[in-house]
């Protein structure tokens, strides 16, 4: 082989190595909690020159969106121009989910019912705490307005805030919200009004939706959020369908898929004013969830701006993760234009749903504060025991150890990369079961703990993670190795809870020898895996990116020389 084909592998490796090094830095979007839902729990009224009447609210929100009547007011007749309100205040500020800090976007909706053909006008305003107060709809008169189904006028507003504290919303701010129904009545018509106000409500996030690219452009159709991590078997978690930047919508179909050994979809509905139905169900034998919803018949109008469409629920069947994938293909799927029919162009962005998974150190030791080594192999104990994973990097959030909120990809026994968000670091303990039950098991503190330091562990609750997970037991007795705090080689007694028994002394005994306590990480999938490229730690990675830098230095000194000669 010639030196100059020599330089050029070597160069085509090197390139290879920066390529690796670059991707390894790659761990995907940042994580996305629950949206969290927040409800006014009180309602004040003001009233300028007339009588004004509200009723006793029976639910300021109730859980059914497509419910009537939460308030119901009363205008008399009046001939003079009269303006009056609801304020809807005291808005719930208790995030549902403890991974839920942040927020990025808070969506406020009300829907309510007017009466049809007259010059009475109305507008939504908001502010938080002493705020002025900021329109969030456009003043309209009934004439105005759309119609629902039954022929009665409605507007419903749907916005995207962005204040207070500069675009920078604290759960205070969310405390300190609050709304009003503003209503002039002007006194053309000598007729009483009934109004009645439905719903009125805030969805929190920590993300927006996305928009169609700019080379693209149009409507944009996305789940929200575009990620749910970190829930357990059990969990009950909803997504939005969300469009932005449509006009003219009358009606949508979409069908939603899903993997059915991780999830099982519960329940459907559309936002106001797609209240017509047609043809939706769910099959969970395949994972499917079919929507499609219409305003009403004849609508020339249709809807124009950003709103979510309808609300998926879900339940956690158990680990594992899976694309919440919207299909654009089947006939008929989309967005239908009102007036025309026409089948409206869109962008469409799936979601993602990541459950817990459980990984424990390979050999099973409590990992040393510090960072973790790249190169080491990670025992999954849950959903798929027994599969081993290489971590491959890590990214840290400030601590210099392994620990909550950390970034890290792995390569999975099928030879794939994944990228993780470290949900919680904890320990495991190892046992091997006693006559007469076989086997081996792992579990969890209770409280998680970085390190196994307790003496007597009688009393302690635990969380099984194998053979079977999510059994509690009660540790109830303790033989000590000699060392006097609970530690390998001990050996111990302990009862499921799920097996209680009367009399209490009838509760059935399981025994185990301790073997072995290990690092354990509970971490949430954050995107569909890839082939793997060869990974290298991080210091090695460095040396591979700038050695080529020197060969590449010195291939262009030997062709200098080359060309001299």
């Amino acid at each position: 082989m010639n030196k100059q084909l020599k330089y050029s592998l070597l160069v085509v490796l090197a390139f290879a190595m920066i390529i690796s090094f670059a991707n390894a830095l790659n761990i995907g979007a940042s994580p996305q909690a629950r949206p969290y839902e927040s409800n006014p729990q009180n309602w004040a009224r003001s009233i300028v020159n007339a009588n004004f009447n509200p009723s006793t609210p029976t639910a300021m929100y109730d859980g059914d969106l497509m419910s009537s009547g939460s308030i119901k007011t009363f205008l008399t007749t009046v001939s003079t121009p009269v303006n009056a309100w609801f304020e809807l205040n005291t808005f719930k500020n208790t995030p549902s989910d403890p991974l839920f800090t942040s927020i990025g976007w808070v969506d406020f909706k009300m829907k309510y019912t007017i009466p049809a053909f007259t010059d009475d006008k109305v507008r939504i305003e908001y502010a938080v705490g002493a705020s002025a107060w900021t329109i969030i709809s456009p003043e309209v008169t009934g004439a105005a307005t759309k119609f629902n189904r039954d022929g009665a006028a409605v507007v419903r507003p749907w916005t995207n805030l962005v204040e207070p504290n500069n675009g920078v919303w604290e759960w205070a701010d969310i405390a300190a919200f609050k709304a009003r129904f503003y209503f002039t009545k002007m006194g053309t018509y000598w007729d009483a009004k009934t109004i009645y106000i439905n719903e009125a409500w805030l969805t929190v996030y920590e993300t927006a939706p996305p928009t169609a690219p700019p080379e693209v452009g149009g409507p944009a159709v996305s789940i929200v959020p575009d990620s749910v991590l970190s829930l357990a078997p059990g969990s009950e978690f909803f997504v939005d369908i969300y469009l932005r930047d449509v006009v003219k919508l009358w009606g949508f179909q979409f069908y939603i898929y899903y993997d059915t050994t991780v999830l099982t979809a519960t329940e459907y509905f559309p936002y106001h004013i797609f209240d017509a139905i047609a043809p939706s169900w769910i099959d969970d034998t395949i994972g499917e969830v079919e929507v499609a919803y219409t305003s009403y018949g004849g609508d020339l109008i249709g809807f124009t701006g950003d709103t979510p469409l309808a609300r998926i629920m879900f339940i956690v069947d158990g680990g594992g993760a899976t694309t919440l994938h919207i299909d654009t293909t089947k006939p008929g799927t989309g967005l239908t234009e009102a007036g025309t029919g026409n089948i409206l162009q869109y962008t469409a962005y799936d979601g993602w749903f990541s459950a817990n998974i459980i990984m424990s150190s390979q050999p099973p030791t409590v990992l040393p504060p510090g960072p973790p080594t790249l190169g080491s192999t990670w025992h999954e104990l849950y959903p798929h025991y027994s599969n081993m994973w290489t971590l491959t990097s890590w990214t840290d959030q400030g601590t210099l150890e392994l620990d909550a909120s950390d970034q890290i990809d792995m390569i999975g026994p099928d030879g794939w990369r994944y990228w993780f968000h470290v949900d919680q670091v904890t320990i495991t303990i190892h046992w091997t079961f006693k006559l007469p039950d076989e086997g081996t098991g792992e579990a969890e503190p209770e409280v998680p703990m970085t390190e196994l330091t307790m003496g007597d562990p009688t009393g302690t609750r635990w969380h099984q993670i194998y053979p079977v997970y999510s059994r509690w037991f009660t540790i109830t007795s303790w033989t000590d190795n000699g060392d006097t705090i609970f530690s390998p080689t001990d050996q111990f007694d302990f009862q499921y809870d799920d097996e209680y028994v009367e009399p209490p002394e009838e509760w059935p005994t399981h025994w185990g020898h301790l073997d072995a306590v290990s690092t354990d990480i509970i971490l949430s999938q954050k995107g569909p895996g890839e082939p793997a490229a060869p990974e290298f730690p991080m210091g090695i990675g460095l040396v591979m990116a700038l050695a080529p830098l020197a060969l590449i230095a010195q291939v262009w000194r030997t062709r200098k020389k080359v060309m001299k000669k």
